[in-house]
């Protein structure tokens, strides 16, 4: 097991390595969970180790991830698991173990908060404009500023079918090669005002001193939901008080986010009483399935 908790980041981006030296000692019905954080083979047949059972409950519940109550890890699971159930012929005890810990992990989120609200500011951001339209799609949005957590929101926006995405940088030839990957329009930032005048939303990010953004550049009873995630600020705070714009600073967002985490942590303890239950449950089947073995071999 290759994971965020035990090893560096640099370990862990050598996985491909790990992941060649450990295929040599295990079976070929293997399930392999592969992400960019984490590494892990369950190989094997007979009984289920408790152990192993109990880890796989609470990775795919979202309590062994870098975020508490990550809800991807419970998809790369199952999609890993489904691949693996196609290509090779798994014990039956392996399906047992993944299909009881997605049904925990099914459990896990419908009775606690564990994977309530945004944690990240891509999935903040996106929350907020769907109060904007529900259907991002309609949305004109434009991005400012090429950055790790503009890359992660283009991305997100994609996902999301927005196909009015433009990204603006200082640097063109920068913005054209980020834009191109995602099908955006690349901007410079001499164009920021005539692309105000269009947008719906404009996500500020940069770490640009001064006002990029205020309040003049923006046309008299325009609608335009504004997030800033600069530091220092973009966006002159003179903008909210300007009829129909909202405006969203990195302090809220990062409120937002801390609130949430919160909430998740204190499901944590409930999570974990789910788990041990079905962690029980699941060890009793099992004893109770040798039983019904040992007692067709004496009568046969």
């Amino acid at each position: 097991m290759i994971n965020h908790l035990y090893y560096n980041i640099r370990e862990i981006s050598d996985l491909e390595k790990f992941k060649n030296g450990l295929l040599l000692y295990t079976r070929n019905d293997r399930v392999i969970i592969q992400t960019c954080q984490r590494l892990e083979i369950y190989s094997g047949e007979g009984e289920i180790n408790a152990a192993t059972a109990l880890h796989l409950f609470r990775l795919v519940s979202g309590l062994e991830s870098v975020f508490i109550g990550d809800t991807a890890i419970k998809t790369q699971v199952k999609n890993a698991y489904l691949e693996s159930a196609k290509n090779s012929r798994l014990p039956k005890g392996m399906h047992k173990l993944f299909q009881w810990a997605f049904y925990v992990g099914k459990l896990v989120r419908s009775n606690t908060g564990i994977a309530i609200g945004a944690i990240t500011y891509p999935q903040t951001v996106v929350n907020i404009l769907k109060t904007v339209s529900p259907d991002l799609s309609d949305l004109n949005i434009t991005l400012v500023g090429i950055n790790d957590i503009t890359h992660k929101l283009l991305k997100w926006l994609s996902k999301e079918r927005v196909v009015r995405l433009n990204l603006i940088n200082r640097s063109i030839e920068k913005a054209e090669n980020i834009a191109g990957i995602f099908g955006a329009r690349a901007f410079q930032l001499d164009d920021l005002a005539e692309l105000i005048k269009i947008s719906d939303v404009m996500i500020l990010c940069t770490s640009a001193p001064g006002y990029l953004l205020k309040k003049p550049a923006i046309p008299s009873g325009k609608t335009l939901c504004v997030i800033d995630l600069s530091w220092p600020q973009n966006a002159d705070p003179e903008v909210r008080t300007q009829k129909g714009v909202q405006f969203f600073t990195l302090d809220q967002i990062e409120h937002s986010i801390h609130q949430n985490l919160e909430i998740r942590k204190k499901s944590v303890q409930a999570a974990e009483r789910i788990i041990e239950l079905e962690l029980q449950r699941l060890m009793a089947w099992q004893k109770s399935q040798v039983r019904v073995e040992q007692s067709y071999s004496i009568i046969k």
